[in-house]
């Protein structure tokens, strides 16, 4: 099945000590979180959720006003 839509959602939150292990770092250290459910259809298909190292990553955002708006994104993730 190929996706025809996608929300995505990041936060930040501190890693726990698990996390921390598999990635190299210290427990608490800051991550990036994304959450993403992706649907084809209008039926979900994919529901995923990453964590990545804050101090490796960065996030790019496109805004544009005139981008058609699709309705309101689900709650996801985060508190």
């Amino acid at each position: 099945m190929r996706p025809d839509q996608a929300w995505q959602t990041v936060w930040a939150e501190g890693a726990d000590r698990e996390t921390a292990r598999l990635l190299g770092m210290r427990a608490g250290s800051p991550l990036l979180v994304f959450r993403r459910v992706s649907s084809a259809g209008g039926d979900p298909i994919e529901d995923i959720t990453s964590w990545y190292r804050g101090d490796h990553y960065q996030v790019t955002m496109q805004l544009d006003r005139n981008t058609p708006e699709p309705g309101q994104p689900p709650h996801y993730g985060g508190s």
